[in-house]
């Protein structure tokens, strides 16, 4: 593919606009810690590849799964630290997000 295929089909995932963290995995918003945030806007892609970020604001808890949002509809999980988390006591956390497209 040639990278303005790639951008074109890395920036349909431009709808994701918003992103939890959770104690245990899947698809809703149950065991959320704190509450879904926006994402800041989506980087230009540039051959195939482009990233946002979200700021939770005072975390505590422990970090297992970040989940990404379209709106109210659920996209797609991510593991932290493989699934074991992270524990956060009262901290701001930042959460980045790259997004690629290979051939």
């Amino acid at each position: 593919m040639i990278p303005a295929q790639l951008n074109t089909l890395c920036a349909a995932y431009g709808n994701v606009d918003g992103m939890s963290l959770h104690t245990t995995s899947g698809t809703d918003t149950s065991n959320m810690l704190g509450s879904k945030e926006s994402l800041v806007a989506w980087s230009s892609p540039a051959n195939g590849v482009m990233s946002s970020t979200a700021t939770f604001d005072a975390v505590s808890g422990l970090v297992r799964f970040v989940r990404v949002w379209d709106g109210t509809v659920f996209v797609e999980e991510f593991p932290v630290n493989a699934g074991a988390g992270v524990e956060v006591v009262a901290q701001d956390v930042t959460v980045a997000i790259q997004h690629r497209v290979t051939e």
